[in-house]
């Protein structure tokens, strides 16, 4: 599938848009009822800690948050609902890595939102 390149004007009517979402009082409300219409119920606690957690990024120290629970849980729905919401080329999804993979890794992951899946 290839990049739809962004023009001005597009660029222009999206940081419109979401200066007036970032200014609404129903921001919060707005991102669950997103999160309710794409499947996710009960977890409005964890998903506004996690979007808390993911905005950190821009941070010069951003958070950082483990998801623990259950098997079979929702955890990884739970995370990928939030961080689907998200720029595609803010997000590093990683399904496995060893302990000197992170010292070879080529990608800089500053200001990113580095989504390691499971860890044993």
């Amino acid at each position: 599938m290839g990049k739809h390149k962004v023009t001005q004007a597009e660029r222009k009517r999206a940081k419109k848009a979401a200066s007036k979402l970032l200014q609404s009082r129903r921001f919060f409300s707005k991102f669950l009822h997103t999160l309710r219409k794409s499947g996710l119920v009960g977890e409005e606690q964890k998903a506004l800690v996690l979007l808390i957690v993911v905005v950190s990024r821009i941070l010069d120290h951003p958070l950082n948050a483990f998801v623990k629970g259950r098997s079979s849980a929702g955890k990884n729905f739970l995370v990928k609902q939030v961080i689907h919401l998200m720029p595609e080329s803010e997000v590093v999804e990683i399904t496995s890595a060893s302990a000197k993979a992170w010292n070879y890794a080529r990608s800089d992951f500053r200001h990113r939102v580095v989504y390691l899946q499971e860890r044993s």
